[in-house]
């Protein structure tokens, strides 16, 4: 990650306040960092402030921006709404004379927190690429809509409005779930990364107080299955109901990492992954994940898009 000055930031963001202040063109300084680039979009050109000549902002966007006009980008932040930049991790494989970033943006607006992924590109100076929010603004009204017409009278349907309140909520909070529920999370994390023989368990179809114990010599069970019937079962139907894990699976790209796969939606999802080594952590990246962040020793907090 690559560290900035924090003297430099500051006078980066006084430039920045001062300028919406005054309703200018958003002429930046070439040096200005992907930090005040960002803020300066967000607090400019996706603001939705009439007085903001939004042109001058036109050669800082790049990719698929490249051909937008930042006036379109009017009112994308509500109005009102509060921001924080967590943080804008450098991301692998640049291309060419590029670096690239991604910022890690938290948005509060109405009472409801959500995130916000903007990746940037930088030579002589530092442009923004592309933008990523999931779910994404449509999928959350979907999800909105979802909620008011489920039917929770039923064990099932009780268990899926929970699911898709979680799919709303912002990284912060996902993370502090995994927090609560960490010693359940190790308990199947510490078995699962010995054994070799597994791909990948659907948890969510299986009521695992009711699930018989393994017996020896039953040939109906396979090979690769065997070490489900040895997990605590009771953590695994704790980490089902309280933290929405459907999934236990591993990437055969990364055979060192497991992930525990939360929400999915569409092409999309988020989950946990267990990692002793950090150094087997897949890249952070434009192409697959959306996000990774800490949340405890041996576990990451991610979003993925396939």
């Amino acid at each position: 990650m690559r560290g900035f000055s924090p003297l430099r930031t500051l006078v980066i963001v006084a430039f920045l306040v001062a300028s919406v202040t005054t309703g200018g063109a958003q002429e930046l300084p070439r040096g200005t960092t992907p930090r005040g680039v960002i803020y300066s979009f967000l607090t400019e050109t996706a603001s939705a402030e009439d007085s903001v000549n939004r042109g001058a902002f036109r050669n800082r966007l790049i990719g698929e921006f490249a051909q937008s006009d930042p006036r379109t980008f009017k009112g994308m932040l509500p109005r009102n709404a509060h921001l924080r930049i967590d943080s804008i991790p450098s991301l692998a494989g640049a291309v060419g004379d590029y670096s690239r970033a991604v910022a890690y943006v938290t948005v509060e607006s109405g009472g409801q927190k959500e995130n916000w992924y903007l990746y940037c590109a930088g030579d002589t100076i530092w442009r923004i690429e592309a933008l990523r929010r999931f779910p994404s603004p449509l999928q959350r009204s979907q999800i909105r809509q979802s909620l008011q017409e489920i039917d929770t009278s039923t064990p099932t349907y009780r268990l899926l409005h929970t699911d898709l309140q979680r799919m709303l909520l912002p990284d912060d909070s996902l993370r502090a779930i995994l927090r609560l529920n960490r010693a359940d999370a190790e308990k199947i994390a510490v078995p699962l990364a010995r054994g070799r023989l597994w791909n990948d368990f659907a948890l969510r179809d299986v009521d695992f107080a009711k699930l018989e114990e393994y017996r020896e010599l039953d040939d109906d069970i396979d090979g690769s299955d065997l070490i489900f019937y040895t997990l605590d079962r009771p953590a695994l139907e704790r980490l089902k109901r309280k933290v929405g894990i459907k999934r236990i699976e591993r990437d055969p790209r990364y055979p060192d990492l497991i992930l525990f796969v939360a929400g999915t939606l569409e092409k999309g999802s988020y989950g946990y992954i267990n990692a002793p080594d950090p150094g087997a952590l897949p890249p952070v990246s434009r192409n697959e994940f959306i996000t990774l962040k800490p949340v405890a020793d041996n576990w990451w907090f991610y979003k993925r898009i396939k």
